[in-house]
């Protein structure tokens, strides 16, 4: 058996090439709320008395995600607080503004979209990577 060092440069994500920061984006690239938005919905869903039967989300680019339900809304005023998640207060504020289904998961899905959006933005990753001292290879590889 026989041992090796090998010397390696260390990088912070603000330090890397723009094209080794893109490989860290691909590293991050799924939406840390889904599961948090998924609940949302849901809850939306069982507020005002549809159901959700089938979906596709897209969180790089809310046309391509679609929502279907089925079931007769109530039309009736829904708390802001469904599930304690911060996407409650969109598809809530634009329900009780426009009891119309349709535009409040719109509201949610382009809220999904811009929050993405920021997530994948050299300022969050950036305050992501310090927070969680994450060190990268110069091509942008996680250490």
């Amino acid at each position: 058996m026989r041992t090796e060092t090998i010397e390696r440069n260390v990088y912070q994500f603000d330090e890397l090439s723009d094209r080794a920061k893109d490989n860290v984006r691909c590293v991050f690239s799924e939406y840390h709320w889904m599961d948090e938005a998924i609940n949302t919905l849901n809850a939306f869903a069982d507020a005002v008395g549809i159901k959700i039967i089938d979906y596709s989300i897209d969180c790089g680019c809310s046309a391509r995600s679609y929502v279907k339900w089925e079931g007769k809304p109530s039309g009736r005023f829904i708390s802001t607080d469904l599930s304690g998640y911060c996407m409650d207060y969109e598809i809530t504020t634009e329900w009780n503004k426009s009891r119309d289904v349709d535009a409040a998961i719109s509201t949610l899905l382009n809220e999904i979209e811009r929050d993405y959006e920021h997530q994948m933005s050299d300022e969050y990753l950036s305050e992501h990577c310090e927070c969680n001292e994450y060190e990268f290879t110069e091509d942008g590889s996680l250490i």
